[in-house]
């Protein structure tokens, strides 16, 4: 077939066909096989792959009892919405499938709208628009639907619109409009939208900064459960934003998120652990907490247990497994793990003396004004570590280090004695 107008025209009549064949009847419109064999012999060759298809996944029956046993003969019940769900369900091409419920509606002799009238359903098609589900991505389409299910107050669309605002997806960025229709679906006990409108209050977005109004929605959706909103709580609780200090408390709230599998939550359990905040000094659980998290991928949880392995805290010191957990921290850029990596490279703790890549890892945390990394590359070029000797560059990176608060370097800068400079 060329286009959509002669594959409608085939399915229509292959749908006309099984209704006038005495021997199968209109039960023939339920039988999926039926469907299948005589849309194969009116739509011969590649052509009739998409069809078969159709059949195959028995859509044809699901659509056929779902319009034949609707209530109402207008069907304003969402034929996007029925082909969408038949595409998710069986891999149906979008279009394929609408144009077969669409034929199937007009056989049974049904006036129908294409536009669904009922916002889950119009929250739904934005859905589907928004990831690209059964059809082309499209931000602005997503948007639309989005709209027309929150003017009808359904939190689910609010919430999503309310993000779409705040990212700037399909539409132009206006915090203000987001926090706006956060608080809507907020107000109607939408725990997502109740975590968002913590955090815009928590950082000041949209509205004044205010961390009590931010721990009050994170309670809210913390006590239906969840889960990043246990974590905010236990933020709050941890850091002592709008609420006083308790480790106690953040402890039992980061707890009740790692149980629903948050990795920040396992990470910074292990923190307390390995801290003793809230909870007894353990190292062996501080460990077990930052593992969960490194499975997640977490980089500050494979920099810590890199920490754990280089010291021995809770495991036996081994400098490869240091270098194995820093280097999955430093490829994900934290300037912590990169700066110790290339302590290891330049000490040869873990892995072979490598002035080189020692160097090299040392400019990539300083790069993120890490002090020590600073203070580093200083040593490196003060003594020609694989660099050439340039007291220019020592005393630049020196600066640098003791600008970020590096008590040596700032030594280092105040020794005459040192006569590294040309004062």
């Amino acid at each position: 077939m060329s286009n959509n107008t002669e594959m409608r025209d085939s399915i229509k009549q292959a749908l006309q066909r099984i209704k006038d064949d005495l021997r199968l009847g209109e039960s023939a419109l339920s039988n999926p096989s039926q469907f299948k064999g005589v849309l194969g012999d009116i739509l011969p060759g590649s052509t009739n792959e998409p069809a078969r298809n159709l059949m195959n996944v028995a859509i044809g029956m699901d659509a056929y009892n779902r319009l034949k046993n609707s209530s109402s003969r207008d069907m304003g019940a969402n034929v996007q919405s029925m082909a969408g769900e038949m595409n998710r369900k069986h891999f149906v091409p979008t279009d394929v499938a609408t144009m077969m419920i669409e034929c199937i509606a007009e056989l049974l002799g049904y006036e129908f709208s294409s536009e669904p009238i009922n916002p889950e359903e119009q929250y739904l098609l934005g859905e589907q628009y928004f990831n690209g589900d059964g059809v082309e991505k499209d931000m602005h389409e997503a948007v639309s639907w989005y709209r027309k299910a929150a003017e009808q107050g359904f939190a689910k669309a609010q919430h999503m619109l309310a993000f779409c605002y705040y990212k700037g997806y399909g539409i132009e960025k206006n915090v203000n409009n987001a926090v706006s229709l956060y608080r809507k679906a907020a107000e109607q006990g939408y725990a997502n939208a109740q975590r968002n409108l913590g955090i815009c209050y928590d950082y000041g977005e949209g509205v004044e900064k205010d961390c009590k109004k931010a721990v009050t929605w994170y309670e809210k959706a913390a006590e239906q459960g969840f889960a990043r909103a246990q974590c905010n709580l236990g933020s709050c609780y941890y850091l002592g934003n709008g609420v006083e200090k308790d480790y106690t408390k953040a402890v039992k709230w980061y707890e009740k998120a790692a149980e629903q599998g948050v990795a920040e939550a396992h990470h910074i359990l292990g923190y307390c652990y390995y801290l003793g905040n809230g909870v007894e000094k353990d190292y062996t659980k501080a460990i077990k907490w930052y593992e969960k998290a490194a499975e997640q991928g977490v980089a500050e949880a494979h920099h810590n247990l890199g920490n754990c392995y280089y010291y021995g805290e809770g495991v036996e010191k081994d400098y490869t497994k240091a270098v194995k957990w820093y280097e999955k921290a430093a490829e994900q850029g934290v300037a912590k793990a990169q700066c110790l990596l290339g302590n290891c490279y330049y000490y040869g703790n873990g892995v072979e003396k490598d002035y080189t890549k020692a160097v090299s890892w040392y400019e990539k945390a300083a790069e993120q004004e890490n002090a020590e990394a600073q203070y580093k590359l200083g040593l490196c070029y003060q003594y020609g570590r694989d660099v050439e000797k340039n007291t220019n560059k020592a005393e630049f990176w020196y600066q640098k280090a003791a600008d970020n608060g590096h008590k040596t370097a700032k030594t280092v800068l105040n020794s005459a004695d040192l006569n590294i400079f040309d004062w």
